[in-house]
């Protein structure tokens, strides 16, 4: 996908989609159920080899020139940009819910979403 204005979130999806096996192999499994509370549907869903679990993995387009990290040049340091707060903040709601309805979601869907994690794929290096 070249990157781009017109760039969107469903190109990647699709890509990702049809070629789990780019997450790496320390998934499993890709899930189909990706809507597990009221409100919100995470993007992808995946088991992890080791130890059963699932993952959400939350996918970003390019930044289109914004930065990932600040730096703070006192203290010599660097810490997240507004867009990559954003996206920590809609991680963390995430998981905020599934932990919260985990036993509703064990009951309707069998899926345990105990120690759940997340993954966030933002943007693409341009090299």
């Amino acid at each position: 996908i070249e990157a781009g204005s017109a760039v969107r979130e469903s190109q990647f999806q699709a890509i990702l989609s049809e070629n789990p096996w780019m997450f790496g192999s320390e998934y499993s499994e890709l899930l189909d159920q990706r809507r597990w509370t009221r409100d919100e549907q995470q993007d992808f869903v995946v088991r992890r080899t080791i130890d059963n679990y699932i993952e959400i993995i939350e996918i970003k387009t390019p930044l289109e020139g914004a930065s990932l990290f600040n730096h703070d040049r006192s203290h010599n340091s660097y810490y997240a940009g507004v867009e990559l707060s954003k996206v920590i903040g809609q991680v963390q709601n995430y998981l905020e819910k599934l932990d919260t309805e985990r036993n509703s979601i064990l009951a309707n869907d069998g899926e345990d979403t105990f120690k759940i994690r997340a993954k966030i794929i933002i943007g693409r290096d341009g090299d």
